[in-house]
């Protein structure tokens, strides 16, 4: 288990009576990377499956600040950021530092037996250590993040699940908040129907 007080646990149920639970724990590939756990529990947290790695590189990499969601009856949705560009990035010996590099947004879906289908990636180039968030709309879950470009401006996107998929992300505002390092600032969300508020730092103008 590792403590961070920017990327947090979080815990969903679903509609049959389970509880999930998401958390990161130092990577077994290596001192440097950590890993998004996941275990669910059908008895109100008396017992608990034995947890599985949602992200499925086995990289000694960046990997954190999720997002949860109930798909389905039974089934859990879940977004995070994933550092394995970036790593192996590192191992290619290109020059990177903290706040560097191509991390990803990925989704996944994990049923029942924690089986999980395929990863979706959502954005190819996100803020490193800025917090996701998700809120629930009439549609479903719509999910907020800080996007990164190749000239480091850092501005809050979004993109909305629908029928299975992600939507193309769209900027929530062009702040054109410029920055060559991570601010550890995402956005926040929250949703009524399908009315949504989206709230976020920044230093731009």
């Amino acid at each position: 288990l590792i403590a961070n007080a920017a990327d947090t646990p979080h815990a969903v149920a679903t509609p049959d009576g389970v509880v999930w639970v998401q958390w990161l724990a130092s990577s077994k590939a290596g001192a440097a990377g950590y890993d998004v756990l996941l275990s669910r529990s059908g008895d109100e947290g008396a017992h608990w499956d034995p947890p599985i790695t949602v992200n499925d590189d086995g990289l000694a990499a960046e990997h954190g600040f999720a997002a949860l969601w109930a798909q389905g009856k039974d089934a859990l949705g879940i977004v995070w950021l994933d550092g394995r560009e970036q790593a192996a990035a590192v191992a290619g010996s290109m020059p990177m530092h903290h706040g560097q590099g191509a991390t990803q947004v990925r989704s996944n879906r994990f049923d029942r037996t924690l089986q999980r289908a395929a990863d979706t990636v959502l954005d190819t180039r996100s803020c490193d250590c800025c917090q996701t968030a998700l809120a629930m709309t009439a549609r479903g879950p719509l999910l907020a993040w800080r996007d990164r470009d190749d000239k480091e401006v850092r501005d809050i996107v979004a993109s909305r699940f629908d029928s299975g998929q992600w939507s193309d992300l769209q900027a929530v505002h062009r702040d054109g908040w410029r920055i060559e390092a991570c601010p550890v600032a995402g956005p926040a969300v929250a949703a009524n129907g399908e009315d949504v508020i989206a709230v976020w730092y920044t230093e731009a103008g």
